[in-house]
């Protein structure tokens, strides 16, 4: 008898908790204002605060629609990703119920790709596989023949001692 009074307590509150009224979304602040994408392998994420009547402030990110007003410059996807398509400039709009932004986009460089480095593509996996770890490679004496600095903190002789296995790539 008296769980159903626990019960009937508990959904009273949870539903005048609900018909709360929630501040009204005064302005949008989008970050970064300017983007500047320098590369075809360039992105920028967009961050969107919403600030409301009772002047508190709130990430709308995931409630955001964006529009890219030259979609032949650059792109946004759905989650506020920006992609670089040509060099140029444009504007997006993003988009919060009635509330509006708007970021300024410039692209240089949108066809010209990053040259393969050792240091930029090869030991960034190298460290996220685990492979120049205590456990592994990175250990005193290596480990099958192949040795590479505790966690990378020697780029050249990494490179020297791994340059033989890309030979011909």
């Amino acid at each position: 008898m008296f769980f159903p009074m626990v019960a009937g307590l508990a959904l009273g509150v949870l539903s005048s908790a609900a018909t709360e009224v929630q501040p009204r979304t005064v302005s949008l602040e989008v970050l970064p204002k300017i983007i500047r994408l320098i590369g075809a392998e360039a992105s920028q994420r967009l961050v969107v605060v919403g600030v409301f009547e009772d002047g508190s402030r709130r990430d709308l990110s995931n409630q955001a629609r964006y529009e890219s007003q030259e979609p032949r410059f650059a792109t946004v996807d759905p989650q506020g990703v920006v992609h670089p398509v040509a060099d140029g400039a444009t504007h997006l709009v993003v988009r919060v119920g009635q509330c509006e932004a708007n970021v300024t986009v410039e692209v240089k460089a949108a066809t010209d790709s990053r040259p393969v480095s050792f240091r930029r593509g090869v030991e960034p996996v190298l460290t996220k596989l685990g492979c120049n770890q205590g456990a592994c490679h990175g250990a005193q004496h290596g480990k099958g023949g192949f040795k590479l600095s505790l966690l990378g903190f020697e780029s050249e002789p990494d490179y020297s001692h791994s340059a033989p296995l890309f030979k011909g790539l």
